[in-house]
């Protein structure tokens, strides 16, 4: 019998929170893994799909230079405490002046093709095209209820 269960814990739940620390463990096993890959130069590129990719790719520029947290402060002349946030909060409210810095620093260059969406904005517009001409119904609906409401209501009183 494990020590849990001696403990009164039921084996179900023994059983699911062994699982849970499995998982965890493959996390963190997968984890080191892409960190390795970076700091042996494995990885040398990485597709931004949105702007909220850039904390990533900045944090892995850090990683793929090897430079820690406060040889990255030194670089940029800022406390290590600074960098520590930046990249905690993943460079949350951090300026587009700040970030291209750091992207200065790290030797990291953006090569990214914006895309329009031009149908989107022809969908945007029939939206707003929709919305109104349903507005305008409701509107014409509300104003003929109120007249036969009226209507009914001055029959009544004749």
């Amino acid at each position: 019998m494990h020590e849990a269960s001696s403990a009164g814990v039921h084996p179900r739940l023994q059983q699911a929170m062994l699982d849970g620390l499995r998982s965890q463990l493959d996390d963190l096993r997968e984890e080191l893994r892409q960190y390795e890959a970076l700091r042996e130069g494995k990885v040398k590129r990485r597709v931004l799909t949105s702007l909220l990719d850039l904390p990533d790719a900045l944090i892995e520029g850090r990683i793929v230079r090897r430079l820690t947290q406060k040889e990255l402060a030194k670089k940029l002349g800022v406390p290590e405490q600074q960098v520590q946030r930046y990249e905690k909060t993943r460079y949350s409210g951090v300026g587009i002046e700040r970030l291209q810095q750091v992207a200065d620093v790290l030797g990291i260059s953006l090569k990214k093709t914006i895309e329009y969406d031009v149908r989107g904005r022809a969908s945007t517009q029939a939206r707003t095209t929709a919305k109104r001409a349903a507005s305008r119904t409701a509107a014409s609906v509300s104003k003929t209820l109120a007249f036969k409401t009226a209507n009914e209501a001055g029959r009544k009183k004749r």
